[in-house]
């Protein structure tokens, strides 16, 4: 009974996830590029208006474009902004709407495009935070930070390497040091020098050091 409980509990569960299942719907003078980590390419059979989004962190990549008619020439043109993109971030599922003004005129329809704005709300109106950016300069951004995270992992690698070092020695340590060091040095010199040398060069030293300790005495 307690299984079957918790089973329905679950099943109530997904469906209630299922039914407020994120997503934002756009305007039809709004072309979607991109949402998140999906690109999209023009497609004439496929006109959605809402997409999928997620709890977190979304990136939308966007672009204005808006069919004008001149009434003196009997014809049209669209009117495209840069591209843009919206940041914003869902702390829980959440049906969105993105909202562009009302135009009026031409005018306007230019004047929107050299600097496109959006309202983000929730099915209570409820507006959503966001930022909007121009793509330029978001790429930017995401170059910088690239860099600046490259830089903070090298610095890190760097402070990992010197804590694996000895700890700074004092002045005392370091002349003890450098006397131990030059004190074996010789030595040191001696047995390289020996290993090197050729039997006759041997017999040669040998008896410079018989000579010399003759002298000695």
């Amino acid at each position: 009974m307690v299984k079957s409980f918790i089973a329905n509990l679950t099943f109530l569960y997904l469906v209630s996830v299922h039914a407020i299942a994120s997503e934002v719907k756009i305007p039809a003078n709004i072309k979607v590029l991109q949402v998140n980590d999906t690109q999209f390419t023009a497609n004439f059979f496929d006109r959605s208006t809402s997409h999928a989004i997620k709890i977190g962190l979304n990136e939308l990549h966007l672009q204005f474009k808006e069919l004008v008619e001149d009434v003196e020439n009997d014809d049209h043109s669209t009117i495209y902004s840069e591209p843009f993109v919206v940041i914003f971030t869902l702390k829980t599922a959440k049906e969105l709407t993105l909202l562009v003004p009302e135009f009026n005129s031409e005018a306007q329809v230019r004047a929107y495009a050299k600097k496109p704005n959006i309202l983000l709300v929730d099915r209570t109106q409820r507006n959503i935070n966001h930022t909007l950016y121009d793509v330029k300069d978001y790429t930017s951004r995401q170059s910088n930070q690239f860099d600046l995270t490259k830089e903070n992992k090298s610095a890190r690698l760097i402070n990992q390497q010197h804590e694996k070092l000895p700890q700074t020695v004092t002045e005392r340590n370091y002349s003890d040091s450098i006397h131990q060091f030059t004190d074996k040095m010789p030595l040191n010199m001696l047995h390289y020098w020996w290993h090197k040398a050729s039997t006759e060069q041997k017999v040669e030293f040998l008896d410079n050091v018989n000579l010399e300790s003759k002298k000695g005495k």
